[in-house]
């Protein structure tokens, strides 16, 4: 997926593509990324595929990567 960073390498507020993992914890999917420690997993995470850990799931997630836009919206 993407995950939003206020700052990497010189740029600001960009989205990279990144990968987090989830675990099975109370009868629910939570996400966790170490990466973005002390949040963790948040709203600023944008997932475009979910897979197995299998190299196919990634390939498949890299031939959708430009394939979007990102949008800002601004509630008035």
């Amino acid at each position: 997926g993407y995950v939003y960073a206020p700052e990497f390498a010189g740029r600001k507020n960009i989205f990279g593509g990144h990968a987090w993992c989830q675990a099975w914890i109370g009868g629910q999917w939570i996400g966790l990324d170490a990466t973005r420690a002390p949040d963790g997993y948040s709203a600023v995470h944008i997932t475009l595929l979910a897979g197995s850990g299998n190299p196919e799931d990634f390939f498949d997630m890299v031939n959708t990567l430009n394939s979007f836009q990102i949008t800002e919206i601004k509630q008035e």
